[in-house]
């Protein structure tokens, strides 16, 4: 057996002003009131999220496969 089989992922994706063009980061933008139903929807097939968004960048955390 694997040893990493057992062991949670921890993803990281995000963009910002310097890795995209602005046109790119608002269509992955996401509001304040949004945030709860995004992470509540990650959260059906993952552990654990957490989503950052500004006007510069935004960025998900994401664990998966943790026992917890």
């Amino acid at each position: 057996m694997d040893k990493f089989n057992d062991q949670p992922m921890l993803f990281a994706f995000g963009v910002n002003h310097k890795t995209a063009p602005i046109e790119v980061r608002e269509k992955l933008y996401v509001r304040e009131d949004e945030i709860p139903a995004l992470v509540a929807r990650f959260k059906e097939t993952l552990d654990e999220c957490f989503v950052l968004s500004t006007c510069n960048r935004t960025e998900i955390y994401a664990v998966a496969g943790s026992s917890t």
